[in-house]
């Protein structure tokens, strides 16, 4: 009776075991629902769209590195050197020119013939024979170019040009005569000095030398060069800067 009753009671621990495991095996199914989320709602992805670079090398470009703007305008814009631009100059009616030409009363004769003076007026010319009779006439427009020949106080006798022998007056005033002779004035201190400066150098070379060889005479020539009539080259008529003057020594080679 008490081994009936025995294994009766086990019966009855083992089939209540069982409803519990029954009871509590949806009960972990339905933990586990709740704490993943469904294969059919979440979002398929594409291995082929993700990049294995970080966020921001992805989204943001590289940096490339430009010049300063304004280095290379500096660098680039050529710069004009002082010394490479010619400005124009003037010749003046200095004291020492004045002086000369004792206040323009009395003009040397090495400044004749004086060319390219340009006269402001109309004048007449003419020819005339040993009898003192005018047997041919012209008249030269203002704004012409003439050859001054000589002066008397302030009249200048002028010619059309150097080898013509019609002859004419007109009073310097009314020419550009006066900027004429101030141009061969400055330019022939100009020479002298340039001829100065060329003895110096030679002097120091011949003293520099040490030789038996008979040293060369010093050319001269320079000094004695025609002075090249007045020109226009962009900066006025009588301009004696460095360009002017150069370009006027070609002109004359030619």
């Amino acid at each position: 009776m008490y081994i009936k009753t025995f294994i009766t009671s086990l019966l009855l621990l083992f089939l209540c075991s069982c409803e519990q495991l029954k009871d509590a095996q949806p009960l972990t199914k339905e933990d586990n629902g709740s704490s993943q989320l469904p294969a059919e709602e979440a979002t398929p992805v594409d291995d082929s769209s993700v990049s294995l670079l970080p966020l921001n090398d992805k989204k943001e470009p590289a940096k490339i590195m430009v010049p300063n703007p304004v280095a290379v305008v500096k660098e680039d814009t050529p710069t004009l050197d002082s010394e490479d631009v010619s400005n124009p100059i003037q010749p003046e009616f200095s004291e020492e020119l004045l002086s000369a030409v004792s206040n323009w009363n009395k003009i040397p004769q090495s400044v004749f013939p004086l060319s390219a003076v340009t006269i402001k007026q109309n004048v007449d010319f003419s020819i005339k024979n040993n009898s003192g009779e005018i047997i041919a006439k012209s008249t030269i427009p203002e704004g012409s170019e003439v050859v001054v020949v000589g002066a008397n106080s302030k009249q200048l006798l002028i010619a059309p040009s150097k080898s013509a022998k019609m002859r004419g007056t007109i009073n310097m005033d009314n020419t550009d005569f006066k900027l004429g002779v101030a141009y061969l004035f400055d330019l022939r201190k100009r020479q002298q000095k340039e001829y100065q400066e060329h003895l110096k150098r030679e002097k120091m070379k011949l003293s520099a030398k040490v030789s038996t060889d008979k040293p060369s005479p010093v050319q001269t020539e320079d000094l004695f060069e025609d002075i090249p009539i007045p020109g226009d080259f962009g900066h006025g008529k009588f301009c004696i800067c460095n360009d002017c003057r150069t370009q006027r020594a070609n002109m004359a080679k030619d």
